[in-house]
């Protein structure tokens, strides 16, 4: 009877939508902000954030790539948000490593190429490579971070910070 619900699973999953190779990547939003995420990502909303602030976590095979938030009159600019991120960034990777190496990058987003910081460290022997970049939009900062491991030759993080949008009211 277990190899019939097996089979039953397995024809299941081929037969969904989202199983075929053809069908469009999902759409996911936090706060208003929309984005995409490639098949199999595993997206979670944060909890425990102050109020004016949300907050998502997509994961993709050993990428993880966190999106934040800021609404209202409390909501910092995009420079001191992006300054705070980068400084938690530094202090996990000091913690680690303390030889770790900063820099910035360019990345169009939202229509905008925009300048983020990046670090890259030492965890577990494994170099690994993190990136803060942040937007201020109508009344709005978003933050994005991810970080990747450095021998990935095609990470997919970047392009789900670069399908953010905001949808016109």
């Amino acid at each position: 009877m277990s190899g019939a619900w097996a089979a039953c699973a397995c024809l299941a999953l081929v037969a969904a939508p989202d199983a075929r190779p053809d069908a469009p990547a999902p759409e996911h939003s936090v706060a208003g902000v929309e984005f995409t995420v490639p098949e199999g990502a595993v997206v979670e909303n944060l909890s425990g954030l102050p109020d004016g602030v949300s907050g998502v976590a997509v994961s993709v095979d050993l990428e993880v790539v966190m999106l934040t938030v800021y609404q209202g009159k409390g909501a910092p600019s995009e420079e001191a948000a992006r300054s705070v991120h980068t400084e938690e960034v530094e202090r996990q990777a000091a913690e680690s490593d303390k030889a770790f190496q900063t820099g910035s990058f360019r990345l169009p987003v939202l229509g905008r190429n925009r300048s983020g910081r990046e670090v890259r460290y030492r965890r577990g022997g494994v170099r690994e490579v993190a990136r803060v970049l942040a937007v201020g939009l109508e009344g709005r900062t978003i933050v994005a971070a991810w970080t990747v491991r450095a021998d990935v030759s095609a990470p997919r993080s970047p392009a789900i910070v670069q399908s953010l949008r905001v949808p016109k009211r």
